[in-house]
């Protein structure tokens, strides 16, 4: 294989700079936004300084012109310095003006290859491809911007096929078997097929890749599952619409100085028909009906990132490929597969679904890192984001059956784990006892001051009185229901929590309101160890954990006070053996 220096798409000039000029035009918006509002409020206020106000608005425009051009020239100047070559045993990724940068890739160290496109690359047919390695905790995937998605495509092909190569020398690529029949999908797939056909302005054709083992897609039901699950996206919608009246209102003050008297008056008036508390009440109802809009809008746009979602088993590698909008294609080579990683949270735990991911070895990413489609599983590549539970050994069959293998029998905590899980979770780490503490502590403050005559009979010190002791009773309801969340956590946790191994394969589990199930190799077992503190030792206890590689520096999997019976057993199943 000779050496085959190219380039990246032309785009990478003008829509590389237009991405640049996003940020320019924000941060020009914010600088000059107290000038604008205050020309713009001597306008309105009847001294008709228009030419001013022209001038300040031209002077922005040609500032934002001058930046661009700029951009462009310096964007234009680092593509003539740009390529990347596939050599006989590396990559090679040439870049820089001034300060040269040469990365060189062995074919055999690649993790995996990952594609991704934004709403506007995917217009014009080019997208980003992110090299990944096992390069460390401060590694970082290296970027190939601005490619055409035909030479996106040939590249990840290339990529896999020298990396099995060179892996195994002379291997060809496996044969694939018929897998199960490919799901229905979703309504969301058929504006992928579009997205698929149009291909964009620079597309190119489309390059053949190896055939299909086994796929699967979302259907309707799952993919409007995943978008309502999202847990965070009611309390994002909150904080979204509270910022916002709160920028909104603050910038109308500024332009329209009159429009805080209107306010007040409107408020006061209102209060005097209505009533006080119907106001308040009114207002509480359309805050809670903006924040359900926004979090809508969330829903749909969680739905949008999972558009489109395909898993398939190609060869020797697994891909992922999703979004509607945004687009990205995950892979994986089944070597690099640390770990299975099976998640609920509370409300999923509810309804019997789980998410399904993969761990393997992340680096830091190349450039914006977005976190869709990572809901749960903070590191690894999720393969099902919303699948019930009854099949997760169907879809491990068809898509890693390397992993068929899952373990049993299952070792379960110790009995006085349960008995230290709540003092320890209700008492020392429990934030409901220290409420607790901290509210009788006041209100035993309160009574001692009392008694020494600190407070007198006058209004204000009545005002503190009642204040400070409806401070102490909230702290005590709140300290209770905290209390009371984490005894039925730890108990969930006794019973659920467990491990469980067998000849090939390790299954760790922790319960509480969420569980997580994680089954990983021995043979991906960087290494392991247990440990007791004098009262686990006391209670015959111990805490076993153990590293893999997966993540960004290798991740830690703990489980606490087993029996010590069962932590010797686990060790002596950790050490090497020799090959049969």
């Amino acid at each position: 294989m000779e050496e085959q220096r190219q380039r990246v798409h032309h785009s990478y000039i003008w829509l590389g700079s237009l991405r640049s000029l996003g940020w320019v035009l924000f941060a020009a918006v914010i600088a000059s936004f107290s000038s604008l509002a205050s020309l713009l409020a001597t306008f309105t206020s009847g001294a008709r300084n228009a030419f001013a106000l022209a001038l300040g608005i031209s002077l922005l425009i040609g500032g934002v012109i001058v930046i661009y051009g700029l951009m462009v020239a310096v964007h234009a100047w680092a593509y003539r310095h740009l390529w990347y070559e596939l050599g006989p045993e590396e990559f090679s990724l040439y870049s820089g003006i001034l300060t040269k940068k040469r990365m060189h890739v062995p074919y055999g160290k690649i993790q995996s290859v990952d594609q991704k496109a934004s709403l506007i690359q995917r217009i014009f047919g080019v997208c980003n491809i992110s090299i990944d390695t096992a390069g460390g905790a401060t590694n970082n995937a290296i970027l190939v911007p601005y490619l055409t998605k035909q030479q996106a495509d040939s590249l990840r092909l290339s990529l896999y096929t020298r990396k099995q190569q060179a892996t195994v020398p002379g291997a060809a690529v496996p044969a694939t078997v018929p897998g199960a029949p490919a799901a229905q999908g979703n309504i969301l797939d058929t504006g992928e097929a579009v997205w698929d056909q149009v291909g964009g302005v620079f597309a190119g054709d489309v390059v053949s890749h190896e055939p299909v083992a086994f796929e699967y897609r979302l259907s309707n039901k799952e993919l409007i599952l995943t978008g309502l699950s999202n847990s965070s996206g009611f309390v994002v919608a909150v904080m979204v619409v509270i910022a916002g009246l709160a920028q909104f209102v603050s910038g109308a003050f500024d332009i329209f100085p009159e429009s805080g008297d209107f306010i007040t008056g409107t408020l006061a008036t209102s209060s005097e028909l209505f009533g006080l508390e119907a106001v308040i009440a009114v207002s509480a109802l359309a805050l809670i009906a903006v924040a359900l809009v926004v979090w809508l809008f969330s829903v749909l746009n969680a739905c949008l990132s999972f558009g489109g979602f395909h898993a398939r088993r190609r060869g020797g590698r697994i891909e992922i490929e999703r979004g509607l909008l945004q687009h990205q294609t995950q892979s994986v080579s089944i070597d690099r597969i640390q770990s299975v990683i099976v998640k609920q949270t509370f409300v999923r735990k509810l309804m019997g679904y789980c998410e399904l991911s993969l761990g393997k070895v992340d680096a830091a990413g190349p450039e914006d890192q977005s976190n869709q489609g990572k809901s749960l599983a903070q590191n690894g590549i999720v393969i099902h984001p919303f699948l019930k539970k009854a099949r997760v050994q169907e879809i491990l069959d068809g898509l890693v059956p390397e992993f068929a293998e899952i373990p049993t029998d299952e070792q379960r905590l110790a009995k006085a784990a349960l008995r230290r899980g709540l003092i320890r979770q209700c008492l020392w780490q429990g934030g409901g006892f220290w409420l607790l503490v901290v509210a009788v502590l006041l209100l035993a403050g309160m009574s001692f001051a009392q008694s020494e005559g600190a407070f007198s009979a006058t209004v204000d010190d009545l005002v503190a009185i009642y204040c400070l002791t409806i401070a102490s009773y909230v702290l005590i309801g709140l300290g209770v229901l905290l209390m009371v969340l984490d005894a039925v956590r730890t108990v969930l946790w006794y019973k659920e929590s467990s491990f469980a191994v067998n000849r090939r394969f390790m299954r760790l589990s922790n319960g509480g309101l969420s569980t997580e199930s994680i089954t990983f190799p021995r043979v991906k077992i960087q290494y392991g160890f247990t440990k007791a503190n004098p009262l686990q030792r006391r209670a015959k206890t111990a805490t076993i954990n153990a590293c893999t590689a997966a993540g960004v520096g290798g991740t830690t999997v703990s489980l606490v006070d087993v029996t010590q019976a069962a932590a010797s057993t686990w060790l002596e199943w950790l050490k090497p053996r020799r090959p049969q």
